[in-house]
Order: structure tokens, then sequence, then C-alpha cells
């Protein structure tokens, strides 16, 4: 019995602990819904500013890069150098889907047919002082994000990630902590129903209280019937043993007892089956065999064999025997 509360409250601990950290996990780590469209991105960088006899010149890459999960259409980018002047504007990508290229003295307009998931854009301005441009891209869908944003956002959601572990580790104790005392009260109610040999209205359960009440013919035949749909355990066997030798059936509720000891009982069952027996032995006469198969039922569950004692119509005539007395109080 040990072992099964070690395994339900382990397997049900698993559960708590697997079902908040699955959710947490589901709603943290899914794939975003920009899989489901376009996200254009945009990074600049600059590579410093060289000097000449004549002239001085700043070298910038910007990069645009579609990191959703559908192709974006018709990109075009405005790139805006403000105060300094382009010099030069080159392009590169993947399969050359350029559609077309203006560039002024300060302003370069480049538009794309498509651009796939995954691919990148690498626009080259050489500009003749070191000055940031204005990066503004756009599909016919969206607006494109700074990198360095996208960047950010990742982070926020890593921090949010380990924020909701920090929770959920203790709350997920917590419940544990909650569902043991649940766990081990259902674990105690199934041990009483495993006591009696099954189910409350079982037919055992009915049989047994109908031969301990004084009807033993009712008893066998509910058992009978019993052992007919397919029962076949100790206790069905044993109970039914004493209500053919109460009914005068001697021959055949040794036999019944020799099936009950067939199969390996322990706890419980073994002290029913010793009961049965030395109830048996009562009514043969062989009273210290009684005896002593009443100190092993005793032994082996005290409380309900006690209970049993006290109670049974069948050992009415017993309860004056003083070494009956002194067993069933000692218990």
């Amino acid at each position: 019995m040990r072992l099964k509360k070690d395994v339900l409250v382990g397997a049900i601990s698993s559960l708590v602990v697997t079902t908040l950290g699955g959710v947490a996990v589901y709603y943290l780590t899914k794939e975003p819904e920009i899989r489901s469209k376009e996200l254009l991105t945009y990074s600049v960088r600059s590579s410093g500013v060289f000097s000449g006899e004549k002239e001085r010149v700043a070298f910038t890459s910007i990069s645009i890069e579609n990191h959703g999960g559908k192709p974006a259409s018709n990109v075009i980018a405005n790139i805006t150098s403000g105060s300094s002047s382009i010099k030069d504007l080159t392009t590169s990508n993947s399969d050359g889907t350029l559609q077309e290229k203006k560039v002024t003295s300060n302003k370069a307009t480049l538009k794309y047919a498509k651009l796939l998931p995954g691919e990148t854009l690498t626009i080259d301005v050489l500009l003749d002082s070191p000055v940031q441009p204005r990066i503004l891209v756009r599909s016919d869908e969206s607006l494109a994000v700074s990198e360095a944003t996208l960047g950010a956002s990742k982070t926020e959601k890593r921090q949010e990630v380990n924020k909701l572990a920090s929770l959920l580790v203790p709350t997920s104790a917590i419940v544990i902590l909650l569902l043991t005392p649940i766990v081990f009260r259902i674990l105690r109610r199934a041990r009483k129903l495993e006591k009696t040999g099954g189910l409350i209205g079982d037919r055992n359960n009915a049989a047994f209280l109908l031969l301990h009440s004084g009807l033993s013919e009712e008893a066998e035949e509910v058992l009978n019937a019993a052992v007919r749909a397919g029962r076949y355990d100790s206790f069905t066997f044993s109970n039914l043993a004493v209500a053919n030798a109460v009914n005068g059936k001697t021959d055949k509720a040794s036999a019944l007892m020799v099936a009950a000891n067939y199969l390996e009982v322990e706890g419980h069952a073994a002290g029913v089956i010793a009961f049965n027996e030395a109830l048996l032995y009562f009514m043969s006469g062989k009273r210290p065999e009684a005896i002593a198969a009443l100190r092993r039922a005793l032994a082996l569950s005290p409380k309900d064999v006690k209970k049993y004692c006290e109670r049974s119509v069948l050992l009415s005539s017993y309860r004056r025997d003083a070494d009956f007395i002194a067993l069933v109080d000692s218990a």
C-alpha cells in the first residue's frame, strides 16, 4: 500500500508540474503570429570616415530582412541622407528582384517585387560626411522595424520566461502540498474499499453481512451467484466455505477453504481467511485450532477482525469463553 501511495503521489505531482510547465512553455515558446505574416526589419552599420587629398567620404551599410513566414510584396526602401550627399549606392540580394532604383544627391528609393522569408537585401551607401541616414521601408502590408527594436523584444521575452520560471517552481510545490492531503484521503478511502473486497454494494459484502447476521442460506445463494458470475477471490471462497459449513455442507466447506488459500494473500485479506478458518474450526469442535487461527487473524487485521468477533451471531456462544474474551480484548 505504501508503494501505491508513493506511485500515486508521484504521478499526480508529475502531472501538476508537467501541466503547469506545459502551459507556460506553450505560451512563451509557441510560434509567434508573425510566422503567418511578413516581418520586415532593417539595420544600419557605419564603417567610419575615410579622408583623401581632395574629398572625404563615409561608408554606410543597410540591411533589410524578412523575418516573417510570408513573402513581402512590393518592398520599397527610402533612404534620406539629410545634410550629407549620396556619392554612390550599390545593392545586392539573392535573386536580383530589384525593379526600380532612383538616386538623387540626398535621397534614394529602391523597389523590390518580393522579399522572401529569411531573405536579406544589402544596400551600401557612400556619403560625403558621417551622417546617420534616415530609413523608411514598407511593403504592401507593413512597415519595417529596426533590428535593434526586434532584439529588445526578444530580450524582454526571455526575461518573461525567467520570471515565470521563478514563479512556476514554488507555485508547483505549493500545489503539490495542497494536493497531497487530498490524495491520501482518496487512498484511505480506497484502502477501506480494498479491505471489504471491492466496491460498496458488492455481492461478497452483502453475503458477509447476511452470513454474520444469521441468514446463512441467503448468504450462500448470493455467494454462489458471485462465483457463477466469475468471481474467484479469496474473500468470496472463504465466506462461501463458512456459509456451507453453517448449512451442514462440511465437505464442500473444506474444499472451498482450500480454494481460498490457493491464492497468495496478505494483510486484511489474509486476516479474513484466518477468521473464517477459525469459524470452521469452532463449528467442527476443534477449539485449540480455532483459537490459534483467531489469534493469527487478529494479528493480521486486528481492528476489523475484533469487530467481527464482537458482532457476528456465529460467535455468540463463544463470547463467554475465557480464552476467546482474553484474545479479543488484547487485540
